[in-house]
């Protein structure tokens, strides 16, 4: 049996847009409850919960300075500090200011695509894991090469929600209530149970692993228990 190949990150980017311009609430829970249906795994529902919610790590930080973070991205789009400052001072977002100048021209800095694939959505997860791990001996430098290498494999609208997910800052107006409501849709499950089990899991994405691999059921057994 042939296996399906894993979803792109740039179609989570693309969802992401349409979640900052739908105004309707109903809306964005039945566009983000389609998306998480038709992904391949478990795995991809809880790494597209994160993403989406701007919180790809659940028990670790990325721990990146914020001057450090300021370095790699003006080196990424190819800028100067006046030059990336006066975009963001436009946008008011980091992310969007990034996508911004790598339209503008910092693309010719990029790596091709074509050359070394589109990133799936847990390739992208897989990053920020990878950056959190790095500890130890020039340690900020380490995650800095790392950080700057996925950036430069991943178009401006990919980078912009790359960025997004580095400082936690998505503004498309989709919450975790708003997600547990699109779990619910999606798998056909009951709403309070869900609601019920991120309580007990403290972990959004891992209920939504449990109704795309089991089913609605299986989060029946998950109880709150005291100091968790």
């Amino acid at each position: 049996m042939t296996q399906r190949p894993e979803t792109a990150f740039k179609e989570l980017c693309k969802l992401c847009e349409i979640l900052a311009q739908t105004p309707s609430r109903n809306m964005k829970i039945k566009l983000t409850a389609k998306f998480l249906a038709e992904l391949k795994s478990g795995r991809e529902v809880s790494d597209a919960v994160g993403l989406i919610l701007g919180k790809p790590l659940k028990d670790s930080k990325l721990n990146l300075g914020y001057n450090h973070l300021l370095k790699v991205l003006m080196e990424t789009v190819g800028v100067g500090e006046n030059g990336f400052l006066a975009e963001f001072n436009r946008t008011g977002d980091l992310g969007e200011t990034v996508r911004r100048l790598l339209e503008k021209g910092g693309m010719s800095l990029q790596q091709p695509i074509a050359v070394l694939g589109s990133l799936t959505i847990s390739q992208v997860a897989e990053a920020f894991r990878e950056i959190a791990e790095i500890s130890g001996r020039k340690a900020m430098a380490r995650k800095d090469r790392v950080l700057e290498s996925y950036l430069r494999r991943l178009s401006p609208l990919e980078a912009k929600y790359f960025v997004k997910n580095l400082v936690g800052e998505m503004r498309h107006g989709f919450s975790e209530g708003l997600m547990e409501e699109a779990l619910a849709l999606a798998f056909q499950a009951n709403l309070e149970t869900v609601r019920a089990a991120h309580m007990a899991l403290g972990n959004l994405g891992r209920v939504g692993e449990l109704l795309k691999e089991e089913d609605a059921g299986s989060l029946q057994k998950f109880t709150v228990t005291p100091f968790t």
